[in-house]
Order: structure tokens, then sequence, then C-alpha cells
């Protein structure tokens, strides 16, 4: 445990330490330390005492931890041969192939791999045998499992890398969000959701000669396709199955934000959550306005959470997303509005919508 904690310490603290290898040797620092200690503390506990006995929950408490950080570990083994392999058989594109984005999602992978494979790791070579005798059906099936969305890395649609794959296990997601959705197969109780304004841009990449322009235009293609734009395509099939949901956009930038944002970004991502939970009130220095806005939204989610509407008569009317599509602009002047992001997403429903014409997806067994 000392060793670990070590290596995990000296790595972090080090900036000569950054290289893909090193931390990779962290990360498996960190799973053996979770594996090593997911049995360990109970085991000590019982050699103090009389009474030697443990509940059903923390029991498998132990076994999922035990299994869940034992098979991450397995597979960064295999990631850890592949950063091996390139930095050997292609040194001179070693940085370029390995980059920080490339090392983030094999670690995810790792992970979301342990759990579907469904394989003891008691020990490395346990679970190693457990693939060995895996036919190819069933490591097809593990791949299904996962339901990989695709991200291009390497700027070449042949080269697209699942990245944080859902793992439909059957019971807790009997199948995939977007089957789920589709069919209106869920319990249909009061939804809120709601995107943060990045920035005063209404359209991507114009032609704008401007660098600074281009970098907000960028900034607000980003903002849509990572936060925006599922928002809406989650909240159009819950609203079809007959929920209630409220959609927002948070249009403000608080005065206590990062020092390091921009001008340009008004609200960033989770900055709505520091007028939730009254940090106007606990930080100190917030103007009249701030604080205004702060009351204003604690008295929406205090609503919403007591009777699923946030609605009441002192509040500005916050309208129920239907068919209209409206929605409420919370800011410094807070008012309804209606089809948030609909341009955009009828942007990127053509796109994607000709990209899976032209590039069907097709499964091999």
């Amino acid at each position: 445990m000392v060793g670990n904690l070590l290596i995990v310490g000296t790595v972090f603290a080090s900036h000569s330490l950054d290289s893909p290898m090193y931390v990779f040797l962290a990360y498996l620092s960190i799973m053996d330390a979770v594996y090593a200690t997911s049995t360990s503390p109970k085991l000590i506990m019982d050699l103090l005492v009389d009474k030697k006995t443990i509940s059903f929950t923390a029991c498998m408490a132990q076994l999922f931890t035990a299994h869940l950080s034992g098979g991450a570990e397995v597979f960064l083994l295999v990631v850890m041969a592949f950063d091996r392999y390139v930095a050997i058989c292609k040194p001179l594109h070693y940085l370029t192939i390995m980059n920080r984005k490339i090392c983030i999602l094999l670690l995810v992978i790792a992970w979301q791999v342990a759990i579907a494979a469904g394989c003891k790791t008691t020990t490395s070579a346990v679970m190693v045998n457990c693939l060995r005798q895996k036919t190819e059906d069933e490591l097809m099936q593990i791949n299904l499992k996962l339901k990989p969305s695709k991200v291009n890395l390497f700027e070449d649609p042949r080269e697209s890398c699942p990245f944080l794959p859902t793992v439909v296990d059957g019971e807790f997601l009997p199948k995939s969000p977007e089957e789920i959705l589709a069919e209106k197969n869920f319990k249909t109780v009061p939804y809120m959701v709601g995107i943060n304004k990045l920035c005063v841009i209404k359209e991507y990449l114009g032609g704008a000669e401007d660098i600074v322009k281009n970098r907000d235009l960028f900034v607000d293609l980003i903002g849509d396709v990572l936060f925006a734009l599922p928002s809406v395509i989650v909240a159009r099939p819950y609203r079809y199955a007959g929920a209630p949901v409220y959609m927002y956009e948070f249009q403000y930038h608080p005065s206590f934000s990062s020092d390091l944002k921009p001008e340009t970004v008004m609200g960033d991502h989770g900055d709505e959550l520091f007028s939730v939970f009254g940090a106007p009130f606990t930080k100190g220095g917030a103007s009249s306005e701030e604080i205004n806005i702060s009351k204003m939204m604690m008295k929406f989610w205090g609503n919403f959470a007591r009777n699923g509407n946030p609605n009441e008569k002192t509040l500005p009317v916050w309208p129920e997303y239907n068919q209209k599509e409206g929605y409420l602009k919370i800011g410094t002047t807070t008012q309804a509005a209606h089809g948030l992001k609909d341009k955009e997403v009828a942007f990127w429903t053509k796109v994607w919508t000709k990209e899976a014409v032209e590039n069907p997806l097709q499964e091999k067994n």
C-alpha cells in the first residue's frame, strides 16, 4: 500500500514524469491499492474482535470492488503493452499517437471492459485465462454490451474509436438509452434539464476572418455538440411520453467564477449551480442583482423538488417544454422563450442523417 501511494505521489508531483508510461503506472498503482484494500481492512478488524461477521451488503461491496479494480488492472496492463509497442516500433510518432486524449480514452476503456467481461479477477492469470476461453460470439456480445458511441481521433472516418461506452447490463439498462426513449418505456416523472449560454454567437464558423471570432464560434460549436443538443434530443422523447419537462438556458456570468474564463463566456458549464446553492450569500462580494438571481433560482429548484413544477405566483412564468417547446432564459432579464437550439438541432440532425446514409453501420460476426 505504501509503495503504491509513493508511486502515485511521485508521478503526479513530478513534472518530468508526465509521459504516458508513468501516467499508466500511476493508475495501475491506484487500481492495485484499491484491489488490495477491498478486503484487508475488514480482515484486520476481524483479527481484533471475537465476533467475525459481515453483512450481505458489505460482502457484495467487497466483491464488486475487488472484481472491478482487478479486471481494470488486467486491461490496463494490455494498454501499457500497447504503449510500449508504439514507443518501440514508432518512436518518432510516439508523442503524436499517445497524446493525453488517447491516454484518457484507453483508461476509460480499461474500466468499461472490466465491467462488461464478467470474468473472475482474483489474479491476473485467472482473468487472462478467462478471456482466452471465450468464443468469438462471446467476445462480440461483450462489445454489444458496451454500446460504444464513436469519436474520430485520427481525422479518418475509418479510425473511429469507442468513447464513454454505455454498459447495457440487462437489469438497470435493459436496452440502450436511445431505444428506451424511442419506446417510451420509462417512468414519466417530472424532468428538468438546461444548458448554459457559452458565448453570444449564432452561427458556426461562417467564413469569419477574425481569429478571435473564429475561436468564439468554435467554442459555441463544441458547447452545442456536447451539452445543448443532447439536452434537447433527450427532452423531446421524454415530452412525447407524457412527462412534464422544464428546460432552461442560464445566461449569467457569476462574479466569483474563474478569472481565467474569457469575457465572452456568459455562463460556463455548471455555473448555475453557484446560484442554485446560494453561493452569493456564502462567498460575499456579490451584487444585489446576483443575489436576486440566486434567490429566484433557489425558489425555482425548491418548488420543482417539492411539486415537480418550478412555478409559483411570485416568480416569472416558466413554461412547460411541450409542443411549443417553451423554456426559460435565466439571467439579468429572466423571461420565457421558445425553440431552444431548434435551428442547431435541425442542422446537426441533417448532418448526422447524411453521415448515416453515406456510412451505414455494418456489423460483422
